[in-house]
């Protein structure tokens, strides 16, 4: 058994992981699981950026990656923020859905040109994400 408070760490060394709230066990697997699967938004947001969303009556853990960028994307938003971290672009964005207002954090290219207050159209895809 090895204890740690670094997500990225109990995800490298790990066979299993045990995420624990208030001493008791919220959620046990693999790694690859309770990061792609989580079962709540705080073992969400534990390992790794989240986004959450209801959509058709669902609510739904979005990470950035399932975001991507597209002329033709069923979601129109505005950029807020760019922060270039070499090999991508972090980018919050802001946006209505279902009469809600979203902030998200989205992953795009590091060579992709955008700057702050543009307008962009993104997916996501529904298939890579875990409802809560």
């Amino acid at each position: 058994i090895f204890v740690t408070h670094d997500s990225k760490e109990a995800l490298v060394v790990s066979d299993k992981v045990a995420y624990l709230e208030d001493g008791k066990i919220v959620q046990f697997c693999c790694p690859a699981t309770i990061y792609n699967s989580p079962h709540s938004k705080s073992v969400s947001t534990f390992f790794g950026k989240a986004n959450f969303i209801k959509n058709n009556g669902k609510n739904y853990c979005v990470r950035p990656e399932e975001c991507v960028v597209s002329n033709d994307g069923d979601f129109s938003a505005k950029v807020i923020n760019i922060l270039y971290l070499g090999e991508r672009q972090e980018v919050e964005i802001h946006f209505e859905h279902e009469k809600s207002l979203h902030k998200f954090t989205i992953y795009v290219d590091k060579n992709f040109q955008l700057k702050e207050n543009d307008s962009i159209n993104f997916d996501i895809i529904w298939e890579n994400c875990s409802t809560l």
